[in-house]
């Protein structure tokens, strides 16, 4: 595409016309010299310059076509976008006359749908795949008009019930070990550029240092409910052999932070648990909560033995601090009041953490929880 600039008075119509002369066609001009292209429009030299070319769009016969040419065109043609694409002049004059429907009826895919008809048929289905695999239209319908998350609500989605343990292997006798529902892509992002820090610092710095590996995808297939506790074996058995782990979380993340646990370890971690408050609870145990809620939300009772959360602020946590014997003792009973203290209140924390086990061993006053509530 030539841009290159030129000086003032440098397009007059018998220069234009020579620029153009090379051109079959308008559309061809235009790539080959936008600026000769511009000016062209610009001046409104355009009948007189683009005389000697064919247009792409095909124009009307003169005297114009009846119904039934129309229709023997169209027939040419499997679809109206077709019809339009190829005969672009023919289609729009059927369309204003209203012959469209009787010359080439709509294909189905194009048809335009009732949000009620879509309504229903997310109504009838049974999970979302159903609907993508027989009705992908009303899919995509939703998807534009913002109605998918409204509509699939109470649809179940299929989620994968298991899957494998790996291992990436690095010739400085290092190892990580993970698993996955999809070791494939869940492999990839460990490689990948954009995700490699994010997903374990520890072997990116192996993969910028250029050290040889190789990636062990182990063959047995686990169910979810075993599948960390495997991968915690499977961690410890490198251990054994002398293998440094360059996993830094704890093991058992499914392809994110979230762990699983199976239906007896949620009831005896949740009956084990001196934690108070609900909201101190879903901080403590994030994993087990996700897995609560999404897998086992008939043991969402159990969670009625915590008490509804507290709203912190600076002078509530100034009250419970003497009572408590030392950080981590603090830590453990009140962790939203520890987080709030890490996130929002940084500078005066010593101060405040200064008078820790001044009041240890006391009652604490039964209306103590009740005086938290009201400030």
């Amino acid at each position: 595409m030539n841009k290159e600039k030129r000086p003032m008075g440098f397009y007059t119509l018998e220069k234009l016309m020579e620029l153009a002369s090379p051109f079959t066609n308008p559309k061809q001009f235009q790539k080959a010299d936008v600026n000769a292209y511009n000016a062209v429009i610009k001046k409104g030299f355009n009948k007189i310059v683009f005389a000697h070319m064919e247009y792409l769009v095909k124009r009307l016969p003169e005297g114009g076509v009846t119904k039934s040419e129309a229709k023997k065109i169209a027939k040419k043609y499997p679809s109206r976008r077709q019809f339009r694409k190829k005969d672009f002049a023919i289609y729009i004059l059927a369309k204003g006359k209203g012959w469209l429907d009787e010359i080439i009826p709509i294909d189905e895919k194009y048809k335009k749908h009732d949000r009620k008809e879509v309504e229903k048929i997310f109504r009838e289905a049974n999970d979302r795949k159903e609907i993508q695999e027989n009705n992908l239209w009303a899919y995509r319908y939703a998807q534009r008009h913002g109605l998918l998350g409204k509509l699939t609500k109470n649809l179940k989605r299929k989620r994968k019930t298991s899957g494998r343990i790996y291992a990436i292997e690095f010739e400085d006798k290092s190892v990580l070990v993970g698993l996955s529902v999809d070791t494939k892509v869940r492999i990839s992002h460990h490689f990948a550029d954009s995700y490699a820090s994010k997903m374990n610092k520890n072997m990116a710095e192996n993969l910028k240092e250029g050290l040889k590996y190789r990636v062990k995808v182990f063959p047995k297939v686990y169910k979810l409910e075993v599948l960390s506790k495997k991968e915690t074996i499977k961690k410890n058995e490198y251990k054994r052999k002398g293998w440094r782990i360059l996993n830094i979380a704890k093991t058992g993340g499914l392809g994110g932070g979230e762990l699983k646990y199976s239906r007896e370890d949620i009831i005896k971690i949740i009956e084990k648990s001196k934690i108070e408050y609900l909201r101190d609870f879903k901080i403590a145990h994030k994993g087990l909560f996700q897995c609560l809620k999404k897998n086992y939300s008939d043991l969402m009772p159990l969670l009625e033995k915590f008490k509804n959360r507290i709203q912190w602020n600076e002078s509530k946590v100034r009250l419970i601090i003497p009572f408590m014997k030392n950080i981590s003792y603090f830590k453990s009973k009140y962790i939203g009041a520890y987080m709030f203290l890490k996130r929002n209140l940084p500078t005066k924390r010593e101060d405040i953490l200064s008078s820790l086990g001044k009041r240890w061993g006391e009652e604490i006053p039964p209306l103590f929880h009740n005086k938290l509530w009201m400030l």
